[in-house]
């Protein structure tokens, strides 16, 4: 492989990892009530809380890997257990938190 073609794949590599782990600004997200969270439980807007965080999976629904039922059943719900395990022990690969932070909207106001 060549020099050039050695630094593409590593520039492509590095680009990658930066959209998968960059930070968010987590000051400047919209602060729900639990009243406004709980809401969010339809096919139309489906939000999900994990930890005390709160992501917009309504355009994910579909595509979610392990079925549109098992992301459905956790709209408008603290789905952080799930989540974390998948329901089955295992934890969701540095691609799928990636994908989840780019969907973040706010911050639950208070435990529900």
């Amino acid at each position: 492989m060549r020099i050039y073609q050695k630094f593409l794949v590593l520039f492509f590599i590095i680009v990658q990892n930066l959209a998968l782990g960059g930070e968010i600004d987590k000051s400047k997200l919209k602060v729900y009530t639990v009243e406004e969270f709980i809401k969010h439980n339809n096919k139309e807007s489906c939000f999900v809380l994990i930890d005390k965080y709160i992501y917009d999976v309504t355009k994910f629904l579909t595509d979610h890997p392990g079925s549109y039922k098992i992301l459905f059943k956790c709209c408008g719900k603290d789905c952080t257990k799930g989540y974390a395990d998948k329901g089955i022990g295992e934890s969701h690969s540095k691609k799928s938190h990636g994908m989840r932070d780019k969907m973040i909207v706010g911050i639950l106001k208070e435990k529900m």
